[in-house]
């Protein structure tokens, strides 16, 4: 079939009309999209800038504290440095001020802060002040305790530096008539700083941590124990000797150590009556160290320069007696710092001696019992808990805590923890305080040091006997554990052993039970030196005489009842007079009259035809020596003889065991023929 032009024509015109229908159908499609797309967009554009402004209020935020945080922290080191010069300026102009009221004081104190020989080193000074002047501007040294702990620090940064706690002790004066190592706190003995504490140079130790003031070396050494060390004490010359481990003196003639001070009057009141034994049970805790640089020493307080000054214009004792009460007798050289815990127990004399004759160690029970009371008995085996307990139950016990106590878990660790934050002076060596006014630190006062340091040491005994004028000391004669003996031997001993010095001979004695006098030949050659000891046994007999080679001393703290000597005599300054004495007619009435003297701690009764007073007491001060002769006796009576009773002749002719086997050779230093 065929299509003619007309069909053609048709056909064209409904395909255009179909285009322009699909036309206008995708234009409208487009307006529709656009105008949706018209519709959304300002929803799309809110959302997207609500989230920008939230994250942009977010971020000021953070910033804005941080500004606050920073502000603060410039805030606080502008004003501790401002502060910081203000002191400076303060004391400069403290120091000016006192110069001008004082020439004199001014002189001591440029002459001491010049520290140089000649005129170049006086330049050099003048600069090394202006550039310690300088020094606050460029660092600073922020000074807080061991508390805190940066480990990590910068040797030359301007961060914090660590200081020592109460090193200050340190630098001050020490009163060793008045001082009492065992006080419960501080010891009383300490008084005022001698020296400055100076950190300006910032001297550190060698890892950076701590700042050292001038004129000490210190060191962090840390060490607990929490096991007692006991120590028997039964007379005033061991309780003085205890103390002394704890502040040990150089230079004496001062009188006795720590006499004046209220706790050394209690405990030696009681050992004197010889009817208790004190045991002191310590444990200690070491934090830190110092020594005094004697080389480069720190510099004077300016309080300390105007009592020289004083002491420079006088001689009168009033004034250097008010020197001593305020700098004290001795400086420190080596302090330990930390804290000590200590029981002090007392025990009856007699079930003291009961014990030792059983063969217990009484200093053992002690620090028994100081473990079971720290450590409730950890790590003890029943025999150790039975024999805390024990003695636990036959003494009065006082507490005496010096720094921080121990934990109740007795463990050492934990004891360190506590120490660091309180550590206090435990153990101390101590100078005369004369050893200042030298050459070595004063050379550069216009003073005549010398001249001081001798009236000091005129008046160090002065002192003594002024505190005892006040009540304060009940004697100034030095301290011996028993009567001195010079230019005496004893004889037919019952143990001896080779020893060195006398000295160890009386610490051997001391220690040993049934020892009641020793003799020793101070002469001999050093393989002949020996230690001889004596005791009381009845059945035997003891004598003595006089000879320039030997040396001997007694004990009556020691002795049970009586000690005899015969054929032997005291040559010293008998105590009683011609009256009490004359009319004695026996040994046993010659014995009552000196148990019932308070001072009397021998006597001796001649039978001799040809002497009128045969009884003679004897204080223990006036006793020299013994010499030998023949019908004369020598009787030491004990510090805990009681009253006289019907009884009482009993022991009167006990005597000293020989030991025959044990004798000394006779040699040219030998003991002398008997008469």
């Amino acid at each position: 079939m065929s299509i003619d032009s007309k069909d053609y024509h048709d056909i064209y015109m409904e395909n255009i009309q179909q285009k322009e229908t699909i036309d206008n159908l995708q234009h409208q499609l487009t307006r529709i999209c656009k105008y949706e797309s018209h519709q959304n967009a300002p929803n799309y554009e809110k959302m997207k800038t609500k989230e920008k402004t939230t994250a942009q209020k977010t971020i000021l935020k953070i910033g804005l504290l941080i500004l606050a945080i920073s502000f603060i922290a410039m805030a606080f080191f502008t004003a501790y440095a401002f502060v910081q010069l203000k002191n400076v300026s303060e004391k400069n102009d403290l120091v000016i001020k006192e110069a001008k009221d004082n020439n004199d004081v001014k002189g001591i104190i440029q002459a001491h802060s010049a520290r140089k020989d000649d005129k170049d080193d006086d330049r050099d000074d003048d600069e090394d002040e202006f550039k310690l002047k300088l020094k606050p501007f460029r660092k600073y040294f922020f000074n807080v305790g061991m508390r805190n702990d940066y480990r990590l620090q910068e040797c030359q940064g301007s961060q914090f530096k660590q200081t020592f706690p109460d090193v200050d002790y340190a630098f001050f004066g020490y009163n060793i008539l008045k001082g009492y190592p065992l006080s419960v706190g501080h010891d009383p003995g300490f008084t005022y700083p001698i020296f400055d504490v100076d950190y300006s140079k910032g001297k550190q130790s060698a890892d950076c941590k701590y700042s050292i003031p001038e004129g000490l070396v210190v060191v962090a050494d840390v060490s607990c124990v929490t096991s007692f060390s006991s120590t028997t004490v039964q007379n005033k010359y061991e309780f003085s000797k205890s103390l002394s481990v704890s502040a040990s003196v150089r230079g004496g003639g001062w009188g006795v150590s720590f006499s004046a001070s209220a706790g050394y009057k209690e405990s030696s009141s009681q050992m004197s009556t010889g009817e208790s034994v004190f045991i002191l049970s310590t444990a200690k805790c070491t934090y830190y160290f110092s020594k005094f640089i004697t080389e480069k020493p720190p510099r004077f307080s300016e309080a300390f320069l105007s009592w020289v000054d004083k002491l420079k214009r006088t001689d009168a004792r009033e004034i250097y007696f008010n020197f001593f009460e305020t700098y004290g007798t001795h400086f420190p050289t080596y302090t330990t710092f930390g804290s000590r815990f200590t029981y002090e127990h007392k025990m009856n004399s007699k079930l003291f001696q009961s014990k030792r004759e059983k063969g217990v160690n009484v200093a053992v029970e002690a620090s028994y019992s100081g473990l079971f009371s720290v450590g409730g008995g950890i790590n003890m085996d029943s025999s150790q808990q039975e024999a805390a307990s024990d003695f636990s139950n036959s003494v009065e016990t006082k507490t005496i805590t010096v720094g921080a106590p121990p934990p109740a878990n007795g463990d050492a660790m934990t004891w360190a923890s506590t120490v660091k934050d309180s550590p206090v002076p435990m153990e101390y060596k101590l100078l005369s305080i004369e050893n200042l006014f030298s050459e070595h630190y004063m050379k550069h006062l216009k003073i005549d040091y010398e001249k001081i340091a001798g009236n000091i040491k005129r008046f160090k005994l002065d002192y003594c006997k002024y505190l005892r004028d006040l009540g304060e000391i009940d004697s100034c004669d030095n301290l011996t554990p028993g009567i001195m003996l010079t230019r005496t031997r004893l004889f037919d001993h019952y143990k001896s052993r080779a020893l060195s010095t006398f000295g160890e001979c009386i610490d051997l004695c001391l220690q040993n039970i049934n020892c009641e006098a020793v003799t020793f030949c101070k002469t001999c050659s050093e393989y002949e030196r020996t230690c001889y000891m004596y005791k009381n046994i009845n059945g035997h007999t003891v004598s003595g005489a006089g000879s320039d080679d030997w040396e001997s001393a007694v004990f009556p703290s020691k002795i049970n009842d009586i000690l005899n000597f015969e054929n032997t005599n005291i040559i010293g300054v008998p105590r009683s007079s011609e009256s009490k004495t004359e009319t004695v007619t026996s040994k046993n009435e010659c014995k009552n009259l000196c148990i019932n003297d308070a001072h009397c701690v021998a006597f001796t009764f001649c039978t001799c035809p040809d002497v009128k007073i045969k009884c003679h007491l004897y204080a223990g001060n006036r006793i020299n020596e013994m010499i030998n002769k023949q019908g004369s006796t020598t009787s030491f009576i004990s510090n805990r003889a009681e009253e006289p009773n019907a009884n009482i002749s009993q022991n009167t002719n006990s005597t000293i065991e020989p030991a025959a086997t044990e004798l000394p050779t006779q040699t040219s230093t030998s003991q002398p023929t008997l008469i």
